[in-house]
């Protein structure tokens, strides 16, 4: 694989990213499990949203089968991103 391809894949893989972002940040203010009218005006409640959001993102991303070195391979992906 060459750098234009291994780009060209994150690219097309990251396309939905804002999208589902979005749809997901509203499913969860719909479902009233964020308490948003109480929350102070920080970034607090938004970044524990978008956490919750990237991470089951990033679960629907992962292999279907990993190795103990490809789990390690990934969170040194983590550290340096």
């Amino acid at each position: 694989m060459t750098k234009i391809q291994l780009l060209a894949k994150v690219k097309e893989m990251g396309k939905q990213l804002p999208v589902d972002v979005v749809e997901s940040c509203m499913k969860i203010i719909d479902s009233k499990a964020a308490n948003y009218k109480d929350a102070e005006n920080t970034y607090f409640l938004p970044k524990m949203i978008l956490s919750g959001i990237l991470q089951n993102l990033a679960e629907q991303y992962e292999p279907f089968t990993i190795t103990r070195e490809q789990r390690k391979l990934i969170n040194k992906f983590k550290i340096i991103a």
